[in-house]
């Protein structure tokens, strides 16, 4: 008769988490990049949300400071979107259905 054994259960629990912290790992080498106003600013981020790479096109600089600022900002905030939705998909493979939540540290940022 096939009852819950605790150990099985823990040693489940323990490649679970060596499982996620391999993946957690690999994010950190996996990356997006945003490019807006036709390649003008591009903004590379990794898996753990670090942006990893910033590149202005030397056409750029006769925009104003603060339209290059909004520029850099929303291709920032493009990049880690894109770049959490990367660090989900990747997980979200352990877990099947389960919807993962948007927990500070799971993807790597903020640990």
């Amino acid at each position: 008769m096939g009852g819950f054994n605790p150990a099985d259960f823990l040693g489940q629990m323990s490649r679970l988490q060596d499982e996620l912290l391999r993946k957690r790992a690999a994010l950190q080498e996996k990356t997006v990049t945003a490019s807006l106003a036709d390649g003008q600013v591009r903004v590379t981020v990794n898996g753990h949300q670090q942006v990893t790479d910033v590149q202005i096109s030397d056409k750029l600089w006769q925009a104003t400071p603060q339209q290059v600022g909004v520029l850099i900002q929303a291709a920032v905030n493009q990049a880690m979107v894109e770049a959490l939705q990367m660090a989900k998909d990747d997980l979200a493979s352990m877990f099947g259905d389960i919807e993962l939540p948007d927990v500070p540290g799971l993807f790597g940022s903020g640990s």
